[in-house]
């Protein structure tokens, strides 16, 4: 839109502001909302100061601006969360077309959310948050002057119950897993929280079984969803643990993996799968997946009054929230028994 373009109109009693739309090449007008031409005037020079603003931010289609997003993320986070936020763009542009970023406002954002909403309301939460995230980035670029994401509302959903797997239903799973390597990597997962990621990519060089620690860390194949490393102490159940997976050759290769078969890596994918049969073949809830382990490993901190500072640093969590979520379910439980102690209490009636 061209400045000089832009002039005042009275149309019965309330003025417009009139302009020559140059991408389309047609001419446009907008109500001020203003009935005296002082109002409309001071209306008007607002208006040229936000198009000043707005002329001095960076072209950039959706697209380009998907590129560019993604090659922040996949610097900054892991490769999970990369193709999350790919999923999130592609269904945005399949939506909106490859438009320029700037003509994405509000009204096109809200049609989008909430289309998603209506079939997956989970979903569409999830895309509202990698949005506002990108949209941020886009402010700090100067690809946008504003968030338009922060003024839209969506109806809000019932919180998911936090699931854990209980210590009588894990041993069901345990007893109906076959693998022995299997057995001891679910125990593994169930007593130190780490990842499917992070537990199918640890590697001999990340124990010190001198100082009884698990580092989990960054290396040239392997990146954790932070990208910041930690420690998990070694206990008990642990080091016997590892102790069973040591190779039978004591020339150990230094790329060699903890948990393996036959030399070679498990794939994430074929745990999780060897996992849900097994809690299939117990007759448990279909809810239980792979992750509930870590989930699990929280509650049952939270259970012992671990600290919950503690439990964030043994677990990774980059926001305290996310930790405090698991834990105040538990509390939540353990309030819910303390009351229950009391429900033989007889109270007179006299």
């Amino acid at each position: 839109m061209n400045q000089k373009s832009l002039f005042l109109i009275k149309r019965k009693s309330v003025y417009y502001i009139r302009y020559t739309d140059d991408t389309e090449n047609r001419q446009r007008q907008f109500s001020t909302g203003c009935r005296s031409k002082q109002d409309a005037l001071r209306f008007l020079t607002n208006f040229r100061v936000e198009l000043k603003n707005k002329e001095k931010l960076q072209y950039i289609t959706l697209e380009n601006f998907k590129i560019e997003y993604l090659n922040y993320i996949e610097r900054q986070f892991s490769k999970k969360y990369y193709l999350i936020v790919n999923d999130t763009f592609k269904n945005l542009i399949e939506h909106t077309g490859n438009i320029p970023l700037i003509k994405l406002d509000q009204s096109k954002l809200e049609k989008y959310l909430f289309t998603v909403f209506e079939r997956a309301k989970y979903n569409a939460m999830l895309h509202y948050r990698n949005l506002r995230a990108a949209f941020n980035y886009a402010v700090e670029k100067k690809y946008l002057d504003t968030n338009s994401l922060q003024n839209i509302k969506l109806p809000k959903i019932p919180d998911k119950k936090n699931l854990y797997i209980s210590e009588s239903d894990f041993k069901l799973i345990i007893d109906n897993t076959e693998s022995e390597v299997l057995k001891d990597l679910f125990q593994f997962a169930y007593c130190t929280g780490m990842r499917l990621s992070e537990i199918a990519n640890l590697r001999w060089t990340s124990i010190s079984f001198n100082e009884k620690i698990i580092k989990i860390e960054n290396d040239a194949s392997f990146t954790t969803k932070s990208k910041k490393s930690r420690i998990i102490p070694i206990n008990t159940i642990l080091f016997e643990i590892l102790q069973r997976q040591i190779p039978k050759v004591i020339d150990i290769i230094k790329s060699q993996y903890v948990f393996e078969k036959t030399g070679k890596q498990f794939y994430p994918d074929y745990i999780s799968r060897y996992f849900k049969s097994a809690v299939k073949d117990a007759k448990l809830s279909n809810d239980y997946h792979f992750h509930l382990l870590r989930a699990s490993f929280i509650s049952n901190l939270a259970k012992r009054n671990v600290p919950l500072v503690a439990i964030q640093k043994l677990v990774g969590h980059a926001n305290i929230r996310i930790t405090e979520k698991y834990y105040l379910s538990v509390q939540d439980e353990l309030l819910t028994k303390a009351m229950e102690t009391l429900d033989n209490i007889v109270v007179s009636n006299k």
